[in-house]
């Protein structure tokens, strides 16, 4: 057997895109599921009885894809039983003392960004945040160009919206300054 470990860097692996939220939400519905479906008996016997059909009936349009991935791969390792029922509650305190303790930073960006500038994102995130943090990347199209970074405390916006603002307000100011002198 897998050691929990490997068993939470899968995870980990399979919902890296999930905020921290959708991540427990999800992992507390395939829990409830396991623990009180009829899979429950067939996991007893062996966890490859169960179909990926019968897995997608079960959580249909209820997880992400991601958490369906990590559900399949359970599996496909014959670990369906660490997410059932004293395993499973257990499994869910553990990543919900991990994950509520982690930091989750937001790289909002103005258009989808290349995976090599993904990867230079995540390569930046261990020195930023020595402790671990959860890298999200969402896309806002109001932003128009550039990119946002939040992780909850902080915000360092590099967008060109705010970057347009500033420049307006400060003309604003400047035409104010050389009306009230001139009036």
């Amino acid at each position: 057997m897998k050691d929990i470990n490997q068993i939470v860097e899968e995870l980990d692996r399979a919902t890296a895109q999930l905020p921290v939220d959708q991540l427990l939400t999800e992992l507390q519905i395939v829990v409830e599921r396991i623990s009180f479906s009829q899979l429950q008996n067939k996991q007893q016997r062996q966890d490859a009885q169960i179909s990926i059909a019968q897995i997608n009936m079960l959580f249909q349009d209820e997880i992400s894809e991601e958490m369906l991935g990590y559900v399949q791969w359970l599996r496909e390792n014959n670990l369906l039983r660490v997410l059932a029922d004293n395993n499973g509650l257990l499994f869910l305190n553990y990543c919900v003392k991990k994950y509520k303790m982690m930091t989750q930073v937001r790289f909002i960006s103005a258009i989808p960004i290349s995976e090599s500038l993904k990867t230079h994102v995540r390569s930046l995130i261990p020195r930023l945040y020595p402790s671990g943090a959860r890298l999200i990347f969402e896309i806002n199209y109001s932003l128009v160009a550039g990119f946002v970074i939040e992780d909850g405390s902080r915000t360092i916006d590099k967008s060109l919206k705010k970057t347009l603002i500033q420049s307006l307000r400060g003309q604003i100011e400047k035409t104010n300054g050389q009306v009230v002198a001139h009036g």
